[in-house]
């Protein structure tokens, strides 16, 4: 089949291609009682592929004139050039304005695809609509057995302003031959076989639609998506519709579109689910703990305060890496430990003076990777990132000036002390979870048995996190549980390899941004959040925030260092398996955090402090 010289059926006289692709061609044509059409031509390669794609158009040409298709209005098989042809009306112009024939030399047909390319982005409600509509259509064609294969923005036409499904070139039923395998970021990993695979694109198209985002950076949201006035009132109600849709998944996917188009409904403005729940549960106790589930969902629960302490304009310590992990609150000193060229750089910041003392020790390792306050030795731990070898200052006050000594750990030189420290009150030892070395990510877990003086391997139970390095490790709500947020890693553990469908890629590993619950008395770990299920832009720290019973984000936008300000949010979540992180209104101080140094838990007054390069603040919790 050549587009310069296209073959077409009888009575029908070709004017131009306007869209041309491997197997197939759509032209601007008039039919034989000379009204203007798209003309299809789909050259159709395997013999064995004929008797199914019959059978298919037969069924599908009164349902293609239902609401959300392109219809059908005259199609045929030439035998002898193996082409499937189909009449079908002509699209609104690339204007929104139905075709004319006085435009037919620059008539170009609206796809969803040239929409968003001229508008970015639609608005909650625009996308909740077309999805219904898309899912409605999608829910008959799956009905009759069949399944679409393409959905994407570029075969979703406008009729009158409709949005309608076309492209019929890879419809089939399940198990049938696929000449055309699909377009890459709208497949699931599972496959073509069911109709989950049309949800699957249709949630990322519809992802594109909503966020102006390309589908491979699924599941992250734009700000103006989150601190819309639509986020409040049902756009998150969208996002976790979103989330089941498009889940690589299978098992956490919507297995029909009628699950998909019912969920929708849920999501569209004026809608609740306080009323399906009641329905649910039956019960009046229960209806009451829905209508706060519902004002939960619907107002950030807490407000975040912020206080600019009275501390110099900045706290910029280049030899700083105090964490809440490093700090001795009960003499209110924040410990640091940073490996430089000369030698290991130790701070002691007094957070009542905030005056800083330093000590640099030149003769010690020279790697350490993480360190760790243990409250109950009043000693300052740091972890050699090569060989496990511990620096130990302390016990706390440290003596003026600081001494430095070395357990001696019997280096092992497995590379394994790159990842995050934590304490086990379970065992009373100091553990390293997960890292990276020899071009591998792994999250095996060393603790130090100080009386024979050497790391013991910990075995994990299920469910174990993806192997990985850096994020956050931290304790949780009672003493032997502790949360691990984010790190970069992948499901293989090996550098490079990346995992369809996941995006922030940088070449070596995905930024995971999940969310685990680590059970020391069982060595077991619970998944609270998918990997890249939230995807902030930038995380300035985690903790966990007793005074809210949940984990707390600090997040900033990835924005140009030359724009200001940089306004970093607090997230936070209940930690319950699934729920989302939500954006907490900020009052009080300018909250302008481009470089965040230090996220501190006071666990007297429940205040989180941020020492940033803009200034040190106070962060009070206050219920919404």
């Amino acid at each position: 089949m050549s587009s310069a010289t296209p073959w077409s059926p009888d009575g029908y006289r070709v004017l131009r291609p306007l869209a041309v692709r491997a197997g197939s061609e759509v032209h601007l044509a008039s039919n034989p009682s000379g009204t203007w059409c798209a003309l299809k031509l789909q050259q159709v390669s395997r013999s064995d592929s004929v008797e199914f794609l019959m059978r298919d158009r037969r069924r599908l040409l009164e349902l293609s004139r239902q609401p959300g298709f392109v219809a059908v209005v005259e199609w045929g098989w030439n035998s002898e050039k193996s082409i499937l042809w189909e009449e079908m009306p002509l699209a609104d112009n690339v204007d929104g304005k139905p075709f004319s024939a006085e435009q037919a030399e620059i008539y170009t047909p609206l796809s969803l695809a040239l929409w968003l390319m001229e508008h970015r982005r639609a608005t909650t409600a625009q996308s909740v609509a077309w999805g219904l509509r898309l899912t409605d259509a999608l829910d008959r064609l799956h009905q009759l057995g069949l399944l679409h294969r393409d959905v994407k923005p570029s075969n979703m036409l406008f009729f009158g302003g409709e949005l309608c499904i076309s492209d019929y070139g890879s419809i089939g039923q399940p198990g049938d031959t696929v000449e055309f395998p699909g377009t890459e970021g709208y497949v699931p990993p599972d496959g073509m076989g069911s109709p989950a695979t049309d949800v699957f694109a249709l949630g990322r198209t519809l992802y594109e639609v909503w966020t102006g985002k390309d589908r491979f950076q699924f599941p992250s949201l734009p700000p103006e998506v989150t601190s819309s006035a639509e986020w409040a009132r049902h756009g998150w109600r969208l996002n976790e519709v979103l989330l089941r849709a498009a889940d690589g998944r299978p098992s956490r996917r919507f297995t029909a579109a009628g699950q998909l188009g019912e969920a929708l409904r849920a999501a569209t403005p004026g809608r609740t689910q306080v009323s399906r729940r009641r329905l649910i549960e039956g019960t009046i106790g229960v209806g009451l703990a829905v209508g706060g589930f519902y004002i939960w969902k619907n107002r950030a629960p807490f407000r975040a305060v912020w206080k600019r302490l009275p501390f110099p304009d900045h706290f910029g310590v280049e030899a700083w890496a105090g964490t809440n992990l490093t700090c001795d609150w009960k003499r209110r000193i924040c410990h640091s430990l940073q490996s430089f060229r000369q030698g290991l750089v130790y701070g002691a910041l007094d957070l009542t003076t905030w005056k800083l003392e330093e000590k640099i020790f030149t003769n010690d390792p020279k790697q350490i990777g993480h360190s760790i306050f243990l409250p109950k030795s009043g000693e300052f731990w740091g972890i050699n990132n090569e060989d496990g070898v511990i620096a130990r200052i302390g016990p706390s006050p440290a003596p003026t000036p600081p001494t430095l000594s070395i357990v001696a750990s019997h280096p092992i030189n497995e590379l394994d002390f790159t990842g995050l420290p934590y304490f086990n009150p379970v065992t009373g030892r100091v553990g390293s979870f997960g890292g990276y070395g020899n071009f591998s990510f792994h999250n095996r877990r060393k603790e130090f048995d100080l009386p024979t003086e050497t790391w013991v391997n910990v075995v994990d139970g299920g469910g174990v996190p993806w192997p990985r390095t850096g994020g956050f490790l931290f304790p949780g709500a009672t003493p032997d549980q502790w949360l691990l947020a984010g790190g970069s890693g992948n499901n293989t553990g090996k550098q490079g390899d990346r995992v369809p469908g996941l995006r922030a890629y940088n070449g070596n590993a995905h930024s995971l941004n999940d969310l685990w619950l680590l059970q020391l008395d069982q060595n077991r770990w619970t998944q609270l959040l998918g990997v890249q299920v939230w995807a902030p832009d930038y995380v300035q720290g985690v903790l966990y925030h007793p005074g809210s019973s949940g984990v707390v984000h600090l997040a900033r936008p990835v924005v140009d260092r030359g724009a200001s300000p940089w306004l970093s949010t607090f997230h936070w979540t209940s930690g319950e398996p699934g729920v989302l992180p939500r954006a907490l209104p900020s009052s009080g101080d300018p909250a302008s955090t481009f470089g965040v140094w230090s996220l501190l838990l006071d666990p007297d007054t429940q205040q989180l402090w941020v020492l940033s390069s803009q200034g040190v603040f106070t962060v009070s919790l206050v219920p919404a």
